[in-house]
């Protein structure tokens, strides 16, 4: 080929290398707020936006879950996270996740807290944590209960296993 043919053919494939190029599309919005998130990350629900929660505390948390609801839907084990979240909002529990888990204030809030500094969660629980700081809220601020049976007569909802109730 010679030095003709060959500049042809990367001005039709590239086009003049001096041409100004005015029809290069701008950055599409959602490309623009992915990268904003990513950098900044994504905002917490208003809810528990003033909670802090430290790295240990989230994993107490993720293990919590596991213990309690590995074996319920997504949405059950998101709805304990919440009823942690929710405790730490209210005025009648510690105001940080590690004391709603280790309260025994009215007696022992969840059975296996023992087991929670042995227990390695999964990336579900995980999940479910980031679920209720940053998703779609499953539960009313005020459920503050949750069990097998109906804690107290002000039920809230169903979710697999668990029973949600209003404290």
């Amino acid at each position: 080929m010679t030095a003709k043919v060959i500049a042809a053919a990367i001005f039709i494939l590239l086009g003049s290398p001096w041409a100004k190029q005015a029809d290069e599309p701008a950055m599409p919005e959602p490309v623009q707020a992915a990268i904003l998130t990513e950098t900044t990350g994504p905002a917490r629900n208003e809810r528990y936006a003033g909670i802090e929660i430290s790295d240990s505390e989230m994993t107490e948390l993720a293990a919590l879950i596991y213990l309690e609801a590995r074996g319920e839907p997504f949405e059950g084990q998101q709805a304990v996270a919440e009823v942690v979240l929710n405790r730490v909002l209210s005025d009648e529990f510690p105001d940080t996740v590690h004391g709603v888990i280790y309260d025994t204030k009215y007696g022992v809030q969840f059975t296996p807290y023992r087991q929670v500094a042995s227990t390695t969660p999964t990336d579900t629980q995980y999940d479910a944590v980031s679920g209720a700081l940053y998703g779609d809220l499953i539960l009313d601020e005020g459920v503050l209960y949750f069990s097998r049976g109906a804690y107290n007569s002000r039920l809230y909802a169903t979710i697999g296993g668990h029973v949600f109730c209003y404290g």
